[in-house]
């Protein structure tokens, strides 16, 4: 029986590796490398790479065009802050 909640088969990458601990993993490895990253930074970035991830098997452009959205909403933070900067 598939487990829509708990793990549901466009979050797996492979039997034993899902989405979330790979997103997990890259959180762990920002925090122990010292990468401070803003949190509105850090939750798009997440975003962006979830809807990427699992796009092929579940809402494909739609999940796409989500990722560019919090791809695009990043970016345009970078992009104010270079000019606050500037």
């Amino acid at each position: 029986m598939i487990d829509m909640v708990n793990s549901p088969p466009h979050y797996i990458i492979k039997p034993g590796l899902e989405v979330i601990q790979l997103r997990e993993a890259l959180a762990n490895k920002l925090q122990a490398e010292g990468v401070v990253m803003p949190y509105a930074d850090y939750s798009d970035w997440d975003r962006a790479l979830e809807y990427l991830l699992r796009a092929p098997w579940k809402n494909s452009e739609e999940d796409y065009a989500k990722s560019m959205y919090y791809l695009r909403r990043l970016l345009d933070r970078f992009e104010e802050r270079k000019n606050y900067e500037s």
